[in-house]
């Protein structure tokens, strides 16, 4: 079953977005470390540094792949 993407997509939705999946029953360990580095390359892009700039576009990008894993 998909777990829905969040209603608005920013830095900290998608975040929580894969936190969530995570969590999920029958996830593997290898998926839940891919995910947790998707999670790190976010946090380190936007939340790194003070100018950095929220790509939307490619934040649904990320939820979607997620989702269909």
């Amino acid at each position: 079953m998909l777990v829905p993407l969040p209603a608005h997509i920013n830095a900290v939705s998608v975040i929580g977005y894969l936190r969530r999946l995570q969590q999920r029953e029958g996830i593997t360990p290898s998926m839940k470390e891919a995910i947790e580095k998707e999670i790190e390359a976010l946090e380190a892009k936007h939340f790194g540094r003070e100018d950095a700039v929220q790509q939307v576009d490619e934040l649904e990008a990320i939820a979607k792949r997620w989702q269909a894993a």
